[in-house]
């Protein structure tokens, strides 16, 4: 005689489904202005026990761009987690995983960032059967007008791996490294030593941008401190800082196309802290911001000289003239970005805490099932 002893339901996770999810919430407010931000990439920092290589939730490291990273994590519209990358699938970038206390430093690619709604991406983990990295390739994570940029990961060992071009810098003397970047590890650098860090960038441009986190140790007393050059020929632009008498002591450097300079006085950074650098030409102009106030613009309109070349960080590419400093997240754009691209990006960076928020973990992700076991 059959019997029906009994239904069982029970939530497991099927096979290639992610058993768990985060909700990531992205304050609208965090955006400057009154338009979306298009193509813009985001900082999210994801943190909890779930997150650890051991006892976590975690399956499967894979080396990305020079860094052990999890390979079973995704970003998705839906806690469905079953998007398709690019489309209903967000690119992303790790830049660094601590395995030991199970923080994932991520940056990803929104394709519209609104000023008037929050972003919600959910974050989806824990699937056995993923095992490559699910974030796209190195450099998708960005938009198109990025030449070059190095996140200087982890702390522990300087990763001079280009987060766009995954072509991995020089370091020259032997830059250091700090676990107290603005975001995750940073490098550190010594005039006295004349450290930097080298890469060959070619490009053509006709307006630019670069941007970097910087923390001076000390005012320099003589000669000068190049934290940011682009280009091998003369150092055809750049942000340097000077001795205190120099009528220059900060300023964005920039040589046209009859070879004449050009110097854009920026606001003093403070000693001891992290500052935000940005310098923009929109061919026309040349402005420099500090922690997104900008200066008053100085008019460059006779180009740019030389137009291919390299980037170097912490000097420059002559070999001299380096800086006493910690410097993080180097960017480098074919394009002068906006007022409020660089206020938004200080807020995500600088103000993290204040608009992005991390949900709890949720059980199930897209892969739930209710499995029902009959016996006869």
């Amino acid at each position: 005689m059959k019997r029906l002893l009994f239904f069982l339901a029970l939530c497991l996770p099927a096979f290639g489904a992610y058993a768990n999810h985060v909700q990531i919430t992205v304050a609208h407010g965090m955006v400057s202005g009154s338009s979306d931000l298009i193509n813009k990439t985001v900082t999210i920092i994801l943190s909890g026990n779930q997150f650890k290589a051991s006892g976590g939730h975690i399956q499967n490291s894979v080396v990305f761009n020079g860094q052990t990273v999890p390979a079973d994590l995704e970003y998705d519209t839906t806690s469905a987690c079953n998007g398709t990358l690019g489309s209903t699938r967000y690119y992303f970038d790790i830049e660094s995983w601590d395995q030991t206390n199970g923080i994932v430093i991520t940056h990803v690619l929104n394709p519209t960032l609104s000023h008037t709604v929050d972003w919600t991406p959910y974050v989806c983990y824990n699937d056995a059967t993923v095992t490559t990295y699910q974030g796209g390739t190195v450099g998708q994570a960005y938009d198109s007008h990025f030449i070059s940029g190095l996140h200087f990961a982890n702390g522990t060992s300087l990763s001079l791996y280009d987060f766009i071009t995954g072509v991995q810098g020089t370091g020259v003397n032997t830059p250091g490294v700090s676990a107290s970047g603005q975001i995750d590890g940073a490098a550190t650098f010594d005039h006295a030593t004349n450290n930097y860090v080298h890469e060959t960038v070619t490009t053509s441009i006709s307006a630019y941008s670069y941007s970097f986190w910087f923390n001076p140790t000390s005012t320099p007393t003589t000669g000068v401190g190049a934290v940011f050059t682009g280009y091998q020929i003369s150092n055809s632009l750049g942000w340097n800082y000077d001795h205190p008498s120099s009528s220059y002591q900060y300023a964005a450097s920039h040589q046209d196309a009859s070879t004449n300079w050009h110097g854009s006085q920026c606001a003093a950074p403070t000693v001891g802290s992290m500052n935000f650098i940005y310098v923009t030409w929109d061919g026309s102009n040349l402005t420099c911001y500090l922690n997104a106030s900008p200066n008053t613009p100085v008019s460059v309109t006779n180009g740019l000289y030389a137009p291919v070349g390299d980037m170097a960080v912490g000097g420059n590419s002559l070999g001299s003239d380096s800086v006493s400093a910690t410097v993080d997240e180097v960017q480098y754009m074919n394009t002068s970005r906006s007022q409020d691209w660089i206020t938004t990006e200080y807020r995500n960076q600088g103000q993290y805490g204040t608009y992005v928020t991390q949900g709890s973990e949720q059980g199930g992700g897209g892969g739930a099932r209710h499995k029902v076991v009959i016996s006869n």
